[in-house]
């Protein structure tokens, strides 16, 4: 084997390594900590089968995102910082009547907070919004949804700041506490 091939074996298991502890490293971090340029990381995760860090993303907020919330966010996840952010773009309109529109839009900000939370297994304790322009108002500009985690006052709370924008209009402002559910699955047949 020769000292280049070696070299690239090397790398790659580096970069594996390095995916491994942090799946939501960008391929501009990974080539920084790797000391190579940002096209041979995306050959090297093309060569070693490693999606792109918005797969990556996706598929980590699968894993500890309930179905339902993984259904809420419809597939418009954009990013993802567990227990720091979360954003999601909406291209579908919420349209249709108000209060099916508001639920609709109330749904949305409630995923975006339990995916911003980060907390597997986690509920809505608490919340306080503020609906701030008519849902029916929401126009031809897509929805942008932002979740960012305020505080934790314990490991098993957090509060967190979802505002969702249709262009430069803020369309909704809610405040979430999210907290572990109380109960916990023993992995015993009930």
């Amino acid at each position: 084997m020769s000292s280049s091939t070696g070299r690239v074996y090397e790398r790659r298991a580096r970069l594996q390594a390095q995916l491994e502890a942090n799946p939501l490293l960008t391929d501009t971090e990974l080539a920084r900590m790797l000391g190579v340029s940002v096209q041979t990381v995306r050959l090297d995760r093309q060569a070693l089968g490693i999606p792109q860090v918005r797969n990556r993303m996706l598929s980590a907020a699968r894993r500890w995102l309930r179905p339902e919330t993984v259904d809420a966010l419809d597939g418009q996840l954009r990013a993802v910082e567990p227990g720091q952010s979360a954003l999601a773009v909406f291209s579908e309109p919420v349209g249709g009547t108000v209060p099916s529109g508001e639920s609709v839009l109330f749904a949305r900000a409630e995923a975006l907070a339990l995916a911003a939370a980060g907390m597997k297994g986690a509920d809505i304790e608490t919340v306080k919004v503020h609906f701030a322009t008519p849902v029916s108002d929401n126009g031809p500009d897509p929805l942008v949804g932002q979740g960012e985690v305020l505080r934790r006052p314990t490991h098993e709370k957090a509060v967190v700041l979802v505002t969702i924008r249709s262009g430069s209009r803020s369309m909704l402002r809610a405040k979430f506490m999210v907290r572990v559910s109380a109960v916990k699955e023993t992995g015993r047949g009930a």
